[in-house]
């Protein structure tokens, strides 16, 4: 049984649909332990399969850590991974090509009319032979 989205498949995607009392003891598992709704079924899938001995203690536990994380937890470090994400030093914009980037340190601001970039020192000659002019040097 596969999931087919966009044109993909997923052998490893279900939709399945849970009776009420599943759903119930579900959203008491969300409360009990403010996990959200994904994390809940994984967390009583992983609980199942542990009983049934059918996954080991160390894979058991992994998962166990993985969905038991309070919900509040992940919503809070997403907020500061997104207030954060402004103060990282800028990366060269140089593409040789569609699929080769350079990602390094850039230490240099260019300018081409109204667009900007940031460039390392090894594609600032190449970014001035497309017309980018230096605007700052860190």
């Amino acid at each position: 049984m596969t999931e087919e989205r966009k044109g993909f498949k997923r052998a490893n995607a279900h939709m399945i649909f849970l009776p009420a009392e599943f759903v119930m003891a579900i959203t008491h598992v969300m409360s009990k332990m403010e996990i959200g709704n994904y994390n809940a079924i994984l967390l009583v899938i992983c609980e199942g399969l542990k009983n049934l001995d059918l996954i080991d203690d160390p894979t058991y536990g992994l998962f166990k850590a993985r969905y038991s994380r309070k919900l509040l937890d992940l919503v809070n470090r997403k907020r500061v991974d997104r207030a954060n994400a402004g103060k990282e030093k800028p990366r060269c914009r140089w593409a040789a090509g569609s699929a080769m980037k350079c990602r390094r340190l850039a230490t240099v601001t260019m300018k081409k009319g109204d667009r900007m970039v940031s460039s390392c020192p090894e594609h600032i000659e190449g970014f001035k032979k497309h017309g980018y002019e230096v605007l700052e040097e860190t």
